[in-house]
């Protein structure tokens, strides 16, 4: 059995009440009922996210076009669950959310009262029954993850879905050094200080070869239009 791990220091990070992602949330849970339920959506998704309406639209159609119109889904790292939101509001999906953030898990009870109690803090192990719901999706998570780790969520998803998993925006490991470039520059840093800010939480890339512990295991480009596609991430997709 492996040890259960301790808290990622990731958890600090997420936690931090002044990140515009956890303390947005608080605003846009006021404009429900106010606001279209896409649009509350998207603005959920863009307080993390850097993109458009039209590009999150994409990415849904794109993980819609995946798992079609099941009757249970929940995702790893929902965050502030954005993506459950609107599966939810748009086809009457019942929702699980896991996140290591409790700050963010408190603003999706917040979000969708009705499933409170489906909403769990955790950073590995999933406190969920097995086959407890159809599908599980994870999105721009496994880059916080070390390989222990991914190994650990890849077969908790597993156990307590039925059809299958999909990880999405998984860090191609091919294009880790233009990935790290483009991030230095673009907090005007070298490469050198780019490891330096991030040497307590580095981001992990990896090979498609490493998704070869699933079985049937499909390998498929990201959107075009998503944040970094052209750093060739990627989604994986196993249906049981």
């Amino acid at each position: 059995m492996i040890a259960r791990l301790d808290i990622l220091t990731w958890e600090d990070i997420f936690n931090n009440e002044n990140l515009s992602w956890v303390s947005s949330t608080n605003d846009i849970i006021n404009v429900i009922g106010i606001e279209p339920e896409i649009d509350v959506a998207y603005k959920l998704h863009s307080s993390i996210f850097d993109c458009d309406k039209e590009t999150f639209m994409s990415y849904v159609n794109y993980i819609g076009d995946i798992i079609g119109k099941p009757n249970r889904v929940a995702e790893f790292g929902c965050g502030n669950a954005s993506t459950l939101y609107w599966l939810n509001k748009t086809y009457g999906i019942d929702v699980h959310g896991v996140d290591l953030s409790s700050s963010l898990i408190e603003r999706c009870k917040r979000l969708l009262p009705d499933y409170k109690s489906q909403f769990y803090v955790s950073n590995s192990y999933i406190p969920m029954k097995d086959g407890s719901v159809d599908w599980f999706i994870c999105n721009s998570v496994f880059q916080y993850l070390n390989r222990q780790q991914a190994i650990i969520v890849i077969e908790e998803m597993l156990r307590c879905s039925t059809l299958g998993i999909v990880i999405s925006d998984v860090k191609n490991k091919k294009t880790e050094t233009n990935f790290k470039i483009a991030q230095a520059k673009r907090q005007c840093l070298t490469i050198e200080g780019l490891a330096e800010k991030y040497k307590d939480t580095p981001l992990s890339f990896y090979d498609e070869s490493f998704f070869d512990m699933l079985p049937d295991v499909k390998i498929i480009p990201m959107l075009g239009c998503y944040p970094d596609a052209e750093f060739e991430s990627y989604a994986v997709v196993m249906r049981k």
